[in-house]
């Protein structure tokens, strides 16, 4: 277990050294090769390592071996080429961490004064562990990350282009369809502290009656097989909620109170568009209080709660001039409980992340 840890704590610490590095002394971003180089042969070369690691694994050797599978035509798509090249399921996976790294510092290169904050919460309290999991749907949220700039920009087209994509490597991406919509709120709405708070509450407090109510219809619509699995036994929620699960909703809640400040100050990046998706995709796992399918269909939105969270921290330590405000010891409280929660997954191995092997 110790392994596990040692290889954890020297990715992260290469990664956000890198990162570093580029904003502190303001240097070409071509250094980003070390961290995508060295993240896509550690990540790409593990084995066993993941709970789904297996699955993709023997769907790789039945693509390999020209079997019929059924997924998504990108991710089939991608199977295939390397298939094609008669090489083996590791280059799958250095492929798929090669493309999760470099779309997530593609969106952090627009947004470059947050690069060594993105990073770090990429780790600690970000989709970095759910990554080496769900691989589709984990390469779907980063493209969905980098579309984001076409709703701030009102370009529909490319939009649309881009959840088509994402939907082609996961189905849910099809709910972020409307997402591009967002862009008609008024961000006045940011400043609505008390009701944003309310709805929040609301969504915990009755998550279950209105799930109950509309997951018969959904199961009646929607009949794709990824999804009809958890159809059986769906209000049996298997899920225990600990305090880590409640810390996040807490860090849910008070994000509610700084959005409008931060909405203000970032405006010209977008940071209301993001906050608002962010927000919706609370609210609906809020509903469903963490139930298996309402985690596929709100986890591109919840996802970009790292994004929130590095906007908070360079606001923060880089902007706020008195360091003794409670913005400052609520951002520290959150960095101290992000490591805790970091090492606090590889203890328990969420998503099986524990313990690494590596495939040579």
């Amino acid at each position: 277990m110790a392994f596990t840890y040692i290889i954890y704590t020297s990715l992260l610490f290469i990664m956000c050294l890198c990162t570093y590095y580029i904003v502190r002394f303001r240097t070409k971003s071509s250094i980003l090769f070390i961290p995508i180089i060295f993240y896509s042969i550690v990540i790409g070369l593990r084995y066993e390592t993941g709970a789904d690691w297996s699955a993709y694994k023997n769907i790789f050797i039945d693509i390999l071996h020209n079997n019929d599978v059924n997924l998504e035509y990108a991710y089939m798509l991608l199977n295939r080429f390397i298939a094609s090249l008669h090489m083996s399921y590791q280059y799958l996976f250095i492929t798929i961490a090669f493309l999760q790294i470099t779309l997530l510092y593609l969106f952090l290169e627009h947004h470059k004064h947050i690069l060594f904050w993105g990073t770090l919460f990429f780790f600690i309290l970000g989709p970095f562990f759910s990554s080496l999991n769900i691989l589709r749907q984990s390469i779907a949220f980063f493209i969905f990350l980098n579309s984001i700039r076409y709703i701030v920009e009102k370009d529909w087209k490319r939009y649309f282009i881009g959840i088509i994509i994402a939907f082609g490597f996961h189905s849910s991406s099809l709910i972020l369809l409307p997402m591009y919509f967002i862009n008609r709120i008024n961000n006045i709405y940011l400043k609505k502290q008390v009701i944003l708070s309310l709805f929040f509450i609301l969504s915990i407090l009755l998550g279950e009656i209105i799930i109950e109510k509309s997951t018969f219809y959904f199961f009646q619509l929607v009949d794709i097989p990824q999804y009809s699995r958890y159809a059986i036994g769906f209000e049996d929620n298997t899920f225990s909620y600990g305090i880590g699960f409640w810390c996040i909703k807490i860090i849910d809640f008070t994000l509610i109170f700084y959005a409008s400040k931060l909405g203000n100050t970032f405006k010209k990046e977008g940071f209301p568009i993001i906050w608002w998706i962010y927000y919706i995709g609370v609210l609906i796992f809020n509903l469903g209080m963490a139930n298996q399918l309402i985690i596929r269909l709100s986890y591109c939105m919840t996802s970009l709660r790292f994004i929130i969270l590095s906007f908070l921290c360079y606001y923060t330590f880089s902007m706020v001039r008195c360091k003794t405000k409670l913005i400052t010891c609520i951002t520290i409280l959150i960095l101290t409980f992000g490591f805790f929660s970091f090492y606090s997954s590889i203890a328990q191995g969420h998503n099986g992340c524990s313990p690494f092997k590596f495939a040579l």
